[in-house]
């Protein structure tokens, strides 16, 4: 097996298998968690929406859209990343909100 990167995933030597790549990652990594990692985790997360929520509106104004829109695409982008997403981490920006607020 290959060694893991820097951000926790799997390096490119490393091969999933199909059922390993259909697993949410949430299923994997709770049974590990602290409570220490899930307070961490927690005020990540609050950390997040402060700044996401009020991006989330500004980018919805601007692109001439309603304000819930923005919040509700920032929400819901925000659950299904977390949700599905099989890598360790993640890196999701601005464009998330940004490019799920202009196919409304």
């Amino acid at each position: 097996m290959g060694a893991a990167n820097g951000c926790g995933g799997m390096s490119s030597a490393t091969r999933l298998t199909p059922k390993a790549m259909l697993t949410p990652k949430i299923l994997t990594t709770l049974p590990q968690s602290t409570p220490k990692s899930v307070m961490a985790d927690l005020v990540a997360g609050i950390t997040v929406a402060m700044v996401a929520l009020p991006l989330s509106l500004a980018i919805a104004i601007a692109s001439g859209a309603a304000p819930a829109t923005g919040l509700v695409t920032a929400i819901v982008a925000g659950f299904l990343i977390s949700a599905l997403g099989v890598a360790g981490c993640r890196s999701v920006g601005r464009q998330v909100p940004l490019s799920w607020s202009c196919m409304v």
